[in-house]
């Protein structure tokens, strides 16, 4: 595919510092703070109403902070001007629905003053080789989020900004999405995409930042979130569940009865060794279930307007 524009190397694809954005009384951004590595998949998660969708227009260009400061590839953002170097989509991609998959991209690349030559490997790239001459009023949700990416793609940029994208997708799909944005953060590039779930990002990011009510509730790369999420819940089942919970108690481990078993709660090696304990005192497991992802209830923590 095509290079995008010649830009010099950075440390930090995206920079935000303290960026306030108001619509009348309405506070959208209170003083966000946003870094992404370049060459990282950053996830920016939160609820509906959390300012994502303001913070990713303000990159674009498509909205002026009242406050802050913001740099994409070590340039200031220009309102009302796209940085250069960044593609991407905010809200779902829109194409002419009567027109196909190809055509559009055709269009697209023809407004961009670039040739054709890369749209055959932007569609094998996101898995639409084969699709690409049927309208894209027949395709499927998915199908747009790929095709939306593909138009992302097909401007080479260094940094892709992309708004819930694996909306629509089947477990697949998510699948080699994210294998894509690992290659393209493995190449040099970098990526910033929205979500409000946790196990996407989990899935797909080297890091995240978490807004609340437009402010920066926690960031980090994935592995400190773990570490600092609570211990995980499970549900149990075993051939003797009152003798179980009498040796959680022995052991310290946090377990409350259940009309279908035992809800436990403990961080791995501690899961882990009341496990083999169980099994050496003749006590067999018949389920072990996980019912709450420890960085999803760290998420729920931060985000719930009580926390």
């Amino acid at each position: 595919m095509s290079a995008g524009p010649t830009l010099p190397a950075v440390d930090d694809a995206v920079r935000a510092d303290g960026l306030t954005k108001r619509y009348g009384r309405t506070v959208a951004l209170a003083g966000v703070d946003l870094t992404v590595p370049a060459g990282t998949v950053h996830g920016l998660l939160g609820p509906n109403g959390a300012g994502k969708t303001t913070l990713l227009r303000t990159l674009f260009g498509l909205s002026r902070p009242d406050a802050g400061t913001l740099t994409v590839l070590g340039e200031p953002v220009v309102a009302g001007r796209t940085p250069g170097g960044l593609a991407g989509f905010v809200d779902s991609p829109r194409f002419y629905p009567y027109l196909s998959g190809r055509r559009n991209l055709e269009l697209l690349a023809a407004y961009d003053r670039r040739g054709h030559d890369d749209i055959d490997a932007v569609l094998e790239r996101v898995g639409l080789a084969g699709r690409d001459a049927d309208r894209v009023s027949a395709y499927s949700s998915g199908m747009r989020q790929r095709l939306g990416l593909a138009a992302a793609l097909l401007r080479g940029p260094r940094l892709l900004v992309l708004d819930e994208p694996v909306n629509g997708l089947d477990p697949a799909g998510i699948r080699d999405i994210g294998a894509l944005l690992r290659d393209l953060a493995a190449d040099g590039g970098s990526v910033l995409l929205s979500s409000h779930h946790m196990a996407e990002a989990e899935a797909l990011c080297d890091g995240v930042t978490i807004l609340r009510a437009g402010r920066t509730v926690h960031a980090g790369r994935v592995e400190e979130l773990r570490a600092a999420a609570p211990a995980a819940a499970h549900l149990l089942r075993t051939t003797d569940d009152a003798a179980a919970r009498a040796m959680a108690e022995r052991r310290g481990v946090d377990v409350t009865e259940q009309d279908d078993g035992l809800a436990v709660r403990a961080h791995r090696a501690d899961l882990d060794a009341y496990v083999l304990a169980l099994a050496s005192d003749g006590i067999a497991v018949r389920a072990l279930t996980e019912t709450g992802s420890p960085l999803s209830q760290l998420f729920f923590a931060l985000t719930e307007e009580s926390a």
